[in-house]
Order: structure tokens, then C-alpha cells, then sequence
């Protein structure tokens, strides 16, 4: 755990890297870096403040996603041409993975704050902070104000992309090309106002934590009370249910895989299967090499599918599978299918291994 004195410059670095616009490739500070300085920050506090646990969860997984969302859109823009409509489709699927995972974080994070305020004498983390002309703000007022703040940037991420759409009506979409660059300016300007707004009033509020100086002293006084519990059975069951909820989920996928050769395309984007099971061997395994693994299999498993992808576009642009065997030219093209498929299958291997490892691990421990 990062000491106290060290912890605040942190605080204000990642609350001024999330403000920031995020419409895909315009995001000057990838919001990876950010959640990755929240994970410091926390450090071993989870282990002592109940609902910080699953506020960790939730940033360990928006870190992976927001990371695999690099490359994944610096492919596709490089691609523009084979890439254009499933632009919108991958947009508004990180989009929604995104507010799924920040919705937990930030429910689970407020709640943490109101148990250290309810248990302890830290009065600064509970009581209404000044946001200027004798205006208060309260820790409710903020979240919902976080809530709002999220909502609106994923809305303004998925909006542009919506005009890259390609209607058989000619003209309409030219009138959607021609307005996609105006319209990518405003969406970068509105989030840069509201990201502005929400950090001032969260600056405040860390402000009036770091000012009552009161926040460190309560930390080690649950940290002396905390004793550790074994999860009761209600607990186990309930965990048990999400993970195998979340595999079943993902079992979808199984079909798409078995049907992909029907006109040549996965109909669901797979590198959302990767993190899906991702999700649901964290949630399981509390054995650090199995949720390592677990990451490098679903990082290579993600980027690897979205490569085959692009490259499967690219190739029926000119090509079916009847001209392989006849031409070198279309042989070339889909040679890079069939190496990013062999490398796909192998980080799928390692995911599901990892998988099985976590399943025992989490009946050997309840």
C-alpha cells in the first residue's frame, strides 16, 4: 500500500487523466493508466475496507478492456476502408463494457468511502464539501454527478462513429462523411466541458479530504479492528452463480465459432468472449498465476481475433475462398488469416486452461 503523503499527487493525476475526451483515438491520456493508478492507490485497503474488493475487481477489468482498446481501434482506423461499419459496432461495445465496469467501480467505491465515514470519526469523507460561492456538495451529489459524467462521454464516443455507418442511399452518405469530421469536433469539445466540470468538483472533494487530514488516522483504525472472515455459504453460492452465469454467457460464442465459415465472418466480435471468461475466472481464482495467465491469454486472445477479422474484410473485398487454390495472390492475402487464426487458438487454449485451473481452485478453497 502506497503511503499516505504519496497517495494524494496520484489521486489528482488519475481524476485529470479520466476527464479527459475519450472518443477513441482522441484520448490524449488512455484511461488504462488512470485505473492503474487507482489499483496503486487502493493496494492492499481492499483486504480492510469492505466493497473496496469489488471496486478493485471492477478497475483490474476496465483496465484490460480500455488497454485491448488501443490497438483494437488503431487496427480498424488503419483499416478504414475494410473496417468502416464494424467501427460503430466495436464502439458501442467497449462503450457498453466500459459503463458496465465503471457502474461497479463507482458504486462500490462511494460505498467503501460512506463505511470508513460511518465507522469511524473521518468526518471529511461524509460531510458536504464546499464547490465555491457558498455552494455545497455532497458525496451522493458526486456520484451521481460521476454516474452522469460517464454516461455522457460514452454517448459522445459512440455518436461520430454512428455517421461512419455506409447506406445504400449515395447520398446520404455522403451527407454522413462530410459531417463525420464536424461532428467528432463537437463530441471532443462537449466531453472536454463536461469532464472539466466533473473534475472541479471532484478536485473539491478530494481537496476536503486531504484538508480534514483525518482520512490515514481511520484507515488504521479499521485496519486494527479488521479481523478476517471466511465467506459465508450465501456468499460462496452467489459468487459460484455469477462466474457460471458469466461462462454460460459466453458459450454463445461457441455457435459463432462453429458457424463462421458462413460467409466467411464471425458474427460476434470474439475478443468480447476473451473478456467475458476473463471476468469469470478473476472472479473465481484467487491464485495469482491463474488470473496472470488469465490476462495474457485474453490481451493475446482479443487483439488476435480482431486481427483475423480485419484481415478476413480485407480479403473477401477481392477474393472468396474458391480463389485460393487457383491464385498466389489471394493464397498471400489470407496467409495472415491463417497465422492470426493459429495464434487466436493458442491464447484461446491458455484462456481455457486458466479457466479449469480456476473452477478448482475455487472448490478446493469452499
Amino acid at each position: 500500500m502506497i503511503k499516505g503523503k504519496a497517495k494524494y499527487p496520484l489521486v489528482i493525476l488519475s481524476l485529470v487523466i479520466l476527464s479527459n475526451p475519450n472518443v477513441n483515438l482522441i484520448d490524449i491520456l488512455p484511461d488504462c493508466i488512470a485505473y492503474v493508478l487507482l489499483l496503486l492507490i487502493i493496494g492492499s485497503l481492499s483486504e480492510t475496507v469492505p466493497y473496496l474488493a469489488e471496486c478493485k475487481g471492477a478497475l483490474i477489468k476496465l483496465a484490460l478492456v480500455t488497454l485491448i482498446k488501443i490497438p483494437a481501434f488503431t487496427i480498424m482506423y488503419s483499416n478504414m476502408v475494410s473496417g468502416k461499419d464494424i467501427v460503430p459496432l466495436f464502439t458501442l461495445v467497449f462503450a457498453v463494457l466500459e459503463l458496465i465496469l465503471l457502474y461497479s467501480a463507482i458504486e462500490n467505491g462511494f460505498k467503501a468511502l460512506g463505511y470508513i465515514g460511518e465507522r469511524t470519526d473521518c468526518s471529511s469523507v461524509r460531510d458536504p464539501f464546499p464547490v465555491g460561492r457558498g455552494r455545497t456538495f455532497t458525496p451522493e451529489d458526486l456520484k451521481i454527478m460521476t454516474f452522469i459524467f460517464f454516461a455522457a462521454r460514452a454517448a459522445l464516443s459512440v455518436i461520430p462513429e454512428l455517421f461512419l455507418l455506409t447506406p445504400e442511399d449515395i447520398a446520404l452518405r455522403k451527407k454522413l462523411s462530410e459531417a463525420y469530421p464536424a461532428v467528432i469536433v463537437i463530441s471532443v469539445f462537449a466531453a472536454l466541458i463536461i469532464g472539466m466540470i466533473w473534475l472541479a468538483h471532484a478536485l473539491k472533494y478530494a481537496k476536503s479530504i486531504k484538508k480534514g487530514n483525518d482520512l490515514s488516522a481511520a484507515l488504521n483504525e479499521l485496519s486494527a479492528k479488521e479481523t478476517t472472515e471466511e465467506m459465508s455459504a450465501k456468499d460462496k453460492l452467489k459468487k459460484l452463480l455469477s462466474s457460471l452465469s458469466m461462462l454460460s454467457i459466453s458459450s454463445i460464442f461457441i455457435f459463432d465459432i462453429a458457424f463462421s465459415d458462413i460467409g466467411g465472418y464471425n458474427k460476434l466480435p470474439h475478443f468480447i468472449y476473451g473478456i467475458i471468461l476473463f471476468c469469470a475466472i478473476y472472479n473465481m481464482s484467487y491464485n495469482k498465476r491463474i488470473r496472470v495467465c488469465s490476462i495474457i491469454g485474453t490481451a493475446g486472445f482479443s487483439l488476435s481475433s480482431l486481427l483475423v477479422y480485419v484481415f478476413t474484410s480485407r480479403f473477401f473485398e477481392s477474393y472468396t475462398y474458391i480463389d485460393i487454390p487457383y491464385s498466389n495472390l489471394a493464397k498471400s492475402a489470407y496467409l495472415p488469416i491463417k497465422i492470426f487464426a493459429v495464434i487466436e487458438a493458442m491464447f484461446a487454449i491458455l484462456m481455457l486452461v486458466s479457466a479449469a485451473f480456476a473452477t478448482v481452485d475455487f472448490i478446493k478453497k469452499h
